[in-house]
């Protein structure tokens, strides 16, 4: 929603996940979409304080993205 952005509650919602369930993750973002990409590569870099790799890949539905790796 576009009235919150930039306020920081996006950020802190990923962490509490992350922190909740502790695990390897692979956040999935369509290449096409900056915004996005540019959002979770700040939070998840941030989160793991840069120990995470990023992957060009594709999903199930055909679409090309990227997938950040990581454990928390």
């Amino acid at each position: 929603m576009k009235k919150y952005r930039k306020q920081g509650y996006g950020r802190i919602l990923a962490h509490h996940i992350f922190d909740s369930l502790k695990g390897k993750w692979e956040v999935f973002q369509m290449k096409s979409n900056v915004s996005a990409g540019l959002f979770w590569e700040n939070v998840i870099a941030g989160y793991t304080h840069n120990a995470y790799t990023i992957l060009d890949t594709e999903n199930d539905d055909g679409q090309i993205g990227r997938a950040f790796v990581f454990n928390s």
